[in-house]
């Protein structure tokens, strides 16, 4: 069973921002014709993206969808958010 975890979103939060820096990154890198880097600027952003989807797959959600249940609006808020987000 998933326990509450009080620094999960801020980790998420984090992992967000680390997401967007690394984005940035490879996005510069284009602008500054630097296509050599861009492979291996791309898979850092895909390693760290996996990580957090990972992450808030399994600990976020499958928390929400636990102690959620019994709250039907709530739950029915989770499922709407789940279906517009993956």
């Amino acid at each position: 069973m998933i326990q509450y975890d009080e620094q999960l979103i801020p980790q998420l939060k984090s992992d967000h921002a680390t997401v967007l820096v690394l984005y940035s990154n490879v996005a510069n890198m284009v602008n500054a014709d630097q296509w050599g880097s861009v492979p291996t600027a791309l898979r850092e952003v895909r390693i760290a993206l996996y990580g957090h989807l990972l992450t808030e797959g399994v600990k976020l959600y499958s928390y929400m969808r636990r102690n959620l249940a019994e709250d039907q609006t709530l739950f029915e808020v989770y499922r709407s958010f789940k279906k517009r987000n993956g």
